[in-house]
């Protein structure tokens, strides 16, 4: 559990190792805080949807004829289609999402600098630069050979970035 949080103590610390534990294990909490709020977001999204479907199942917009060259929006309830004014549709979902869209943005923005200086970390713990980090920008393979390099272990022993966050000298024997 400690793991977990360790990229919170060493918020913007890009230095020395960190081990595949605290790289992963901060990485689902991280994860499961964005589910949380992802799905809290797509419900209310989908609730105003609904109540937008009703209203429009109920009549409210039966005399709605989209101006000539635009094309309406469209909700759809029960396998009816129902022509909504498409501003409507726009600030519906955009209404729904307030809070948790907002809290979901200031935590992506406060776990910008530890989600990077982990993963730079990460890198080192592997005798790597920290620069590895931005190959994941090269599209595909990029994200790939990343999600390889996160998984690798590190080097034993210590190297040019720090001591083995493990522990463990070079050399050393087990049972010894």
């Amino acid at each position: 559990m400690n793991y977990m949080f360790a990229p919170l103590k060493r918020y913007a610390d890009f230095s020395g190792r960190s081990r595949r534990r605290e790289f992963w294990l901060w990485w689902l909490f991280n994860m499961i805080i964005v589910g949380v709020l992802c799905t809290v977001i797509a419900i209310a999204v989908f609730g105003s949807v609904a109540d937008l479907a009703h209203r429009a199942e109920s009549g409210e917009f039966a005399n709605y004829a989209p101006p000539e060259g635009t094309a309406p929006g469209y909700v759809e309830l029960n396998g009816q289609k129902y022509a909504v004014p498409p501003e409507l549709v726009a600030q519906a979902m955009m209404g729904s999402l307030g809070i948790p869209f907002i809290i979901l943005m200031i935590w992506s923005l406060a776990t910008l600098i530890p989600n990077l200086a982990v993963a730079v970390r990460r890198m080192h713990d592997q005798d790597k630069s920290g620069w590895w980090v931005l190959i994941g920008l090269v599209p595909l393979i990029g994200g790939i050979w990343l999600l390889v390099l996160y998984l690798t272990g590190g080097t034993p022993g210590p190297n040019r970035y720090g001591p083995d966050p493990r522990g463990q000298v070079a050399g050393a024997q087990a049972f010894a």
